[in-house]
């Protein structure tokens, strides 16, 4: 999808689930794709969109989502948003299932959506779990070695120190295996506190 539907689709997503006037406000966050793009990665492409909620609010988010026009349920029990015309999947997805141990308290601070977009330090854990499934597609995986490398450069940009105890899936076994497929991500994996030598 183009910059302008995920952005459009993004912000629709939270006008909907960020409703104040009916006093129906789910806590979410905005992961995969779609955060890396909001943090800055231009031309990111996606098929979907990925939002992460607390374990005990995926039903209550589904329902809150299909009550409204934009929104609907393909026969297979999918969600999907329609804009302009064409429908994009909705991935309602919990921490476990993105590889995280737990929601984020944090929201990334963003000027290019309305939506709450997971922090830094929460997308990177998330694209980490994802690299070093075992069952993950070769192109996906590929996408992932992108992202991975944009959100290190943006977190040494941010002159964020978290080493390995601030990320989550962030070791030293992945640090050693990522260098051999970014041999310059070595200086960015330093400067982050996640030295191996």
């Amino acid at each position: 999808m183009s910059e302008d539907v995920l952005q459009r689709g993004m912000d629709r997503i939270h006008t909907v689930l960020n409703d104040v006037a009916a006093n129906a406000i789910i806590d979410y966050r905005i992961i995969g794709a779609g955060a890396v793009w909001a943090m800055g990665l231009g031309g990111r492409r996606t098929a979907d969109f990925d939002i992460l909620v607390e374990v005990n609010t995926t039903v209550k988010a589904k329902k809150q989502l299909l009550q409204h026009e934009d929104f609907g349920r393909t026969p297979q029990k999918s969600i999907y948003i329609r804009v302009d015309g064409t429908a994009y999947n909705i991935d309602i997805l919990t921490p476990p299932r993105v590889h995280l141990s737990s929601f984020p308290p944090d929201i990334y601070d963003q000027h290019l959506t309305f939506a709450h977009v997971a922090p830094v330090e929460c997308v990177l854990a998330s694209k980490i779990g994802a690299y070093r499934d075992p069952g993950r597609k070769d192109a996906k995986r590929a996408t992932d070695i992108g992202d991975i490398t944009f959100l290190l450069g943006l977190a040494v940009s941010k002159s964020m120190k978290f080493g390995f105890d601030g990320v989550q899936n962030l070791d030293k076994d992945f640090v050693l295996s990522f260098r051999k497929v970014r041999s310059g991500s070595k200086e960015s994996f330093d400067s982050l506190g996640c030295s191996v030598d």
